[in-house]
């Protein structure tokens, strides 16, 4: 990850990683129903926690590279250890979303060609990402958010037009079975949604002053909520009771949209946005991995070579995955389970543990500082 990162193009890479996470609320706005707003509010306290989580994190490590702070916490051995299973979790990852994502663009039609080939081609896509490093990401992260956010304007435009209230009722009781499960499902949403956010870890030492950053990533967190909700209960006002008939409904309102004959398919458009949020989320998650690989194995930035024979071997890998998952594929189910573990265990619980032994330590060398000047 070279070359610095600024303000602006921080917040769009952290509102990148949360809205892509559209994808998803498809299937959430079918299972929620008229409890979408429970569900998505019950995400929210997964990325507050993130968040603060981070900020003790640049309190402690602000200015050092992912892996010098995890050797700092953990020993050399223990830290290059965990280095590397973060590599192969951003990994595990980007291959997980890769196919989900290459599955959302088949099944909107473009079906011509086997589902390995767009794969492979949007894995491609993030090597090529990875290799060329952060800066370019977070500066083609800012280029996207602007259309994306027009189209959410486009959305809610629709959305009031031909919104009925009506739909949003009746309101569950929280203390409902269904608000109880919303609930709980939301805040797995969140997780997965919010655990997104360890692939901007070893970027935050690139980043012009560093220990500002945290508000930047909490208006990103307060923005991407908000949008979630204006496009989910957009959906439900629009579509009421017919919204299960609909795979993608964040999509089917874009239908609503005719302007002419250049402006009549929004949805196409909407679609193809939803693609490049996902590349972008891919792209972050792989040049996390690629860049833990090359702080692991001591490669320098002018090693270009290198970085590229490194970025193109995990693309390799996640074919090879790729392939292997074609004879067995585990159920979707214990997939999710699996992923929502990992992503707590290396979103959540390792990082708390590298900033409390960190801390410990540095309040231990500290004491033994002053010790030693009160001694002399």
């Amino acid at each position: 990850m070279q070359g610095k990162i600024g303000r602006a193009e921080f917040f769009s890479l952290a509102l990148v990683l949360c809205l892509s996470s559209v994808l998803l609320l498809g299937a959430v706005e079918k299972a929620a129903g008229p409890l979408a707003w429970l569900f998505l509010t019950a995400a929210l306290p997964a990325g507050l926690l993130c968040w603060l989580l981070f900020y003790f994190w640049l309190k402690l490590y602000a200015g050092q590279s992912f892996g010098a702070a995890l050797e700092y916490a953990f020993g050399r051995a223990g830290g290059r250890m965990v280095l590397f299973a973060y590599a192969l979790f951003w990994l595990l990852l980007v291959e997980l979303f890769g196919g989900c994502v290459a599955a959302f663009w088949s099944s909107l039609g473009a079906n011509n060609l086997p589902l390995w080939f767009y794969t492979a081609l949007f894995l491609l896509v993030v090597a090529c990402f990875a290799a060329t490093g952060g800066t370019a990401l977070a500066r083609v992260a800012l280029l996207v958010v602007v259309p994306a956010l027009l189209l959410t304007l486009v959305n809610l435009w629709l959305t009031v037009w031909n919104a009925d209230f009506g739909n949003l009722l009746p309101w569950q009781p929280l203390r409902s079975a269904e608000s109880q499960a919303a609930l709980g499902q939301g805040w797995r949403y969140g997780l997965l949604v919010f655990g997104g956010f360890s692939a901007l870890l070893p970027i935050l030492q690139h980043t012009r002053e560093v220990k500002r950053r945290m508000s930047t990533l909490a208006v990103a967190l307060v923005a991407a909520f908000l949008l979630w909700l204006v496009l989910a209960l957009g959906s439900q006002v629009v579509l009421g009771a017919s919204l299960p008939l609909y795979e993608f409904p964040i999509l089917q309102v874009f239908c609503l949209a005719e302007f002419g004959h250049w402006f009549s398919r929004f949805e196409v458009i909407g679609a193809v946005l939803l693609v490049m949020l996902a590349l972008l989320r891919a792209a972050a998650l792989f040049g996390a991995a690629v860049a833990s690989l090359l702080e692991l194995w001591a490669v320098g930035p002018q090693q270009r070579g290198r970085i590229w024979l490194i970025s193109l071997g995990c693309w390799l890998l996640l074919m090879v995955v790729y392939w292997a998952g074609q004879f067995y594929a585990p159920p979707g189910e214990l997939l999710l389970a699996i992923c929502g573990w990992l992503t707590a265990c290396f979103a959540l619980l390792l990082p708390a543990l590298a900033v409390i032994l960190g801390a410990l330590k540095f309040k231990k060398e500290h004491k033994n500082i002053i010790v030693k000047h009160a001694q002399d």
